[in-house]
């Protein structure tokens, strides 16, 4: 064998010994992100994803329980130290009958905003035609999204709430699982009487049910004896326990999925113009404190300019970032953090 051969079949040895170790290393590398991934998702009790590796790319098939879920186990994901992209191969399947399943709608003059889901789109017609029956003289917005399974006696439920969403002046009717909320303004006791009525006789058994509707004359005080803006900060503090406004990870964009939601914050917010709005970023302990401070001001100024592009007064509103300094959850696990990940709004009083 001359010496050429001899180097020619070493290089080639050589090179069949590093595809082998590089097979080998990328081969540990996706064990260990899969195994990572597959704990942080199953803590936050995501135990339904299925997860997949491509060297550093983790990919989430599976069947969701509803969009949140989804959303959730995507965000995780990407917090997994080492991985570099997340993909979604995920379905979404029906939803739970639990406290995720929301309808929200929100009533300004003549107009009504429809956010949250709806079973099929059969039903998301059958809602909206309603409401632009009930809102004949004004407009319907609608921001609904489908997501199979909702809970029993949604239609029904559904139908009363546009219904009584045509008696209000302003306000809001909210509907999260089994829980119902209608609040605002009606133009008098006895609209106020009729809608209290029909909502004692109306709504089907297992509901738990408030409403805080004011007259005029109540001198911003509302039925509740509440004034204008303990109401904001109820309904805004109803929103957020149930809700969350996502970002992309590690950035202040807004993601689209959050658009409704703060269509619907700013409907609130705009119902108590008087009142100031503080609205703080948090985040979780992950990372550098000075660059999570900042990440949480960036992110509760994107939240003031998306409601100041709605017409909420940008004076009115002040953005603070508190960083990992204020944690309502422990930052020890995964379903922690993702909860200390949240933007807070608090109605400022003078």
């Amino acid at each position: 064998m001359n010496r050429t051969a001899i180097i020619l079949a070493g290089v080639a040895a050589l090179a069949a010994l590093f595809f082998l170790c590089a097979k080998r290393h990328i081969g540990t590398i996706e064990t260990d992100l899969t195994t990572r991934t597959a704990g942080v998702l199953a803590e936050a009790n995501l135990g339904w994803a299925e997860i997949g590796a491509s060297g550093r790319d983790i990919s989430i098939d599976g069947t969701a329980p509803n969009q949140l879920a989804l959303d959730t186990a995507l965000g995780l994901a990407r917090d997994v130290p080492g991985v570099r992209r997340v993909q979604a191969l995920a379905s979404v399947g029906p939803a739970d009958a639990g406290a995720e399943y929301q309808l929200i709608g929100s009533v300004a003059g003549s107009s009504l905003r429809l956010v949250g889901m709806v079973p099929n789109e059969a039903s998301r017609d059958a809602v909206v035609v309603a409401a632009k029956n009930r809102f004949s003289d004004g407009e319907v917005i609608d921001e609904l999204r489908v997501v199979p399974g909702a809970p029993a006696s949604w239609a029904r439920v559904a139908a009363f709430l546009v219904e009584r969403a045509g008696d209000l002046d302003e306000g809001q009717f909210l509907l999260s699982g089994n829980q119902l909320r209608l609040t605002g303004r009606v133009p008098d006791a006895a609209t106020r009487d009729r809608v209290a009525e029909a909502l004692s006789t109306q709504i089907p058994d297992g509901f738990e049910t408030t409403i805080e509707l004011s007259i005029p004359g109540d001198a911003g005080i509302d039925a509740a004896g509440a004034s204008a803006e303990d109401a904001c900060q109820k309904e805004l503090d109803w929103l957020m326990r149930s809700n969350q406004i996502e970002f992309r990870t590690g950035s202040a964009v807004l993601r689209d999925e959050s658009s409704g939601l703060l269509n619907t914050l700013i409907d609130v917010v705009a119902q108590c113009p008087e009142a100031d709005v503080e609205i703080a970023g948090h985040t979780d302990a992950t990372g550098d404190a000075s660059a999570n401070l900042n990440l949480s001001l960036e992110r509760a100024d994107a939240v003031v300019e998306y409601l100041a592009a709605g017409g909420i007064s940008a004076e009115r509103m002040v953005a603070r970032g508190y960083g990992a300094e204020r944690p309502i959850a422990d930052n020890a696990t995964a379903a922690g953090r993702a909860r200390n990940r949240r933007i807070e709004f608090t109605i400022v009083k003078d």
